[in-house]
């Protein structure tokens, strides 16, 4: 049984996005961020923080299975890589 494609899996660990709208940061910065992936479990990824407050960060996230994807995550769940 060949594993499914994290595009098509579900990060049960993210955020609804904050009411209103947060500026994309001029300056992203490299973070690793944990995901619960709805298939594969637990797993450390590396992406850039684009837009954060003091309760959600918004992760683009740096994988090959999963290019471009976005996820909103509580702060707790990013560490700078």
């Amino acid at each position: 049984m060949s594993p499914i494609p994290r595009q098509h899996q579900v990060a049960l660990n993210r955020f609804t996005p904050p009411t209103g709208k947060l500026p994309m940061q001029p300056n992203p910065f490299p973070v690793r961020v944990r995901i619960e992936w709805s298939d594969d479990g637990e797993q450390w990824q590396n992406g850039d923080a684009v837009a954060w407050n003091a309760s959600h960060v918004h992760v683009r996230l740096i994988d090959p299975e999963v290019y471009g994807v976005y996820v909103w995550l509580h702060p707790q769940d990013v560490q700078p890589a």
